[in-house]
């Protein structure tokens, strides 16, 4: 379930709170099990739901009023789709305050239609439309088109995704911005492909929106420019308008700009150090500023007016001379970051960064290493920074970094000891096994282990890990409300130890996703008798690609109906 109260497309809709939300649902995948349980649960559930039928595929929505309207990657959504669950939702007294199109393929070729519909619900509080609607705009009509949807639309937060709009788009774009009457506060820019040059941002685009951030009416806070290269004049630009008291620009994204290099950082960095300066998030994915740039970002991270929280980055050629510099930044008292996402180092920079870790400057809460080559030795290097009494990791991401069973048994060595604050580990597509599954179970029942999310997704975990796991969701010291296992082989019998643990007074776990385990019907109903028990106390079941059959959706259908299930989302 959203923070909002809607349900997520792709699930089972099951309970909802009252009055919120009104869903579309694309299920024309949905197997006929899943077709199954929400037939069986029509009668006795007042879910927001619109499905598309099997036989005729029909929109049918429920009567339920909503003050939001979510087609979020709704493929089957066209026009006439969109025009009559407006007029249901409006002529049923509901007042729509949000609209998410986003991924709404079908819309693309009628967006003056769709503009029209959405013209005529009034003033919104958000209007999302990322990723299709839009990417057919003329780029002469960019500007037009933000004038007109920022009118009535009240702004909390207006998600714009257009794409190729080129410099000449973006000037017009610019000119909206200065608009009194433009509420929008985050922007996304993002070409498909370099492609054609004319389709570029560039440095003419950037001057043009640079100076609208500096416009009092710009209420801008969130710009993504994706793969628009943009060099150092477009950069002094963007540092100069990041300088004005008027911008309140606060997270930037520059990820795959070819254009972007070490000169464009060096540019930029000054403007970091400035005290009008409000950006606390920074994206460069996929941009080569090499160390020279680092070196330059990292200088803007001492100072004490940079208020940056938030840094991404990864595929950037800094090298470990450019990462140590960045490492020797964290143990400043200055340095406000708590989220960093890098690129894996060798282990002589893996014992460096350790000490920075360890030291009591250091700030970060967050540390992403996605797809690198820790391995185990640097799985060592990071349990040892775990272990430190200054260390603060609270979240640590470490997928596909070539882990495995002796790096995991590191880790989880570190998780049973007092300093370590760690409640999150993100850990998949690693080689951990049984052997590392058992470890982890093993530290889950220590006192001193705060974990609370743990994703063991592709992993090579079989029954005998799960059962592990199952034995250590029953211990009370076990913190544990968020466990992934998809993708695994964990099989009936895994499945059957894990329902065995839902029952127990002792399990607080909410989410549990079992993807592509061979759980079969047999697992299937055992999950099912644990939904009934009042001990359970799930929340979200994953069980997609299982291969469950007629027998255990029904055993799922009549747990869902027991007034002790507290399932809200469930995927088949």
């Amino acid at each position: 379930m959203n923070s909002d109260g809607t349900l997520r497309t792709g699930s089972l809709p099951l309970q909802t709170r009252a009055s919120t939300s009104i869903t579309l649902w694309d299920l024309l995948s949905l197997p006929d099990v899943g077709w199954l349980i929400l037939d069986s649960l029509r009668a006795d559930h007042q879910a927001a739901l619109g499905r598309v039928s099997k036989r005729g595929r029909q929109l049918v929505e429920q009567d339920y009023a909503t003050d939001h309207l979510r087609l979020a990657d709704c493929s089957k959504v066209n026009v006439d789709v969109l025009r009559t669950l407006v007029l249901r939702a409006t002529n049923r007294g509901a007042a729509l305050k949000a609209v998410d199109l986003s991924g709404c393929q079908q819309l693309r070729e009628s967006w003056d239609k769709v503009e029209a519909i959405l013209v005529g619900l009034g003033r919104l509080n958000s209007l999302h439309i990322e990723g299709g609607p839009l990417v057919r705009i003329n780029p002469d009509n960019e500007a037009g088109l933000v004038q007109r949807l920022s009118s009535i639309a009240e702004g909390i937060y207006f998600d714009l995704l257009a794409s190729d709009i080129g410099a000449a788009g973006a000037v017009t774009l610019a000119a909206a911005l200065r608009d009194a009457n433009c509420k929008m506060q985050a922007l996304h820019l993002e070409r498909r492909t370099y492609g054609d040059a004319r389709t570029a941002f560039g440095d003419a685009g950037m001057e043009a929106l640079a100076a609208a951030l500096q416009d009092a009416n710009c209420k801008l806070q969130t710009l993504h420019l994706t793969r628009h290269p943009v060099g150092v004049a477009g950069a002094e630009a963007l540092g100069a308008a990041l300088r004005d008291a008027n911008c309140q620009l606060q997270t930037l994204r520059l990820d795959r700009n070819a254009g972007v290099g070490a000169d464009f950082m060096q540019a930029l960095a000054p403007a970091l150090q400035h005290a009008n300066c409000k950006l606390q998030t920074l994206h460069l994915q996929g941009v080569r500023v090499g160390a020279a740039g680092i070196e330059a970002l990292a200088a803007a991270l001492r100072d004490a007016n940079c208020k940056l929280q938030m840094l991404h980055l990864t595929g950037n050629g800094a090298g470990n001379a450019g990462l140590m510099t960045l490492a020797a930044a964290l143990r400043n008292a200055n340095c406000k970051l708590q989220t960093l996402q890098i690129t894996a180092l060798e282990i002589l920079g893996w014992r460096r960064w350790r000490r920075r870790f360890g030291d009591a400057n250091c700030k970060l809460l967050t540390l992403h290493l996605i797809n690198d080559d820790v391995g185990d030795a640097g799985a060592q290097e990071l349990a040892a920074a775990l272990r430190d009494a200054n260390c603060k990791l609270q979240t640590l991401h470490l997928n596909s970094s070539r882990v495995g069973a002796a790096g995991t048994e590191s880790l989880a060595g570190a998780l049973r000891h007092a300093n370590c604050k760690l409640q999150t580990l993100q850990f998949f597509n690693n080689t951990v096994g049984d052997a590392g599954a058992a470890a982890l179970a093993l530290a889950l029942q220590d006192a001193n282990c705060k974990l609370q999310k743990l994703n063991l997704d592709n992993t090579h975990v079989g029954a005998a890990g799960a059962q592990e796991l199952a034995l250590a969701l029953q211990d009370a010291n076990c913190k544990l409300q968020i466990l992934h296992l998809g993708g695994n082989a964990v099989g009936a019998d895994g499945a059957e130890a894990l329902a065995a643990a839902l029952r127990d007074a002792n399990c607080k776990l909410q989410t549990l996703h079992l993807t592509r385990n061979t759980v079969g019907d047999a697992g299937a109903a055992a999950l099912a008798v644990a939904l009934r028990d009042a001990n359970c106390k799930l929340q979200t079941l994953k069980l997609d690609g299982n291969g469950i059959g007629t027998g255990g959706a029904e055993a799922l259908a009549a747990a869902l109906r027991d007034a002790n299930c507290k399932l809200q989302i469930l995927h088949l």
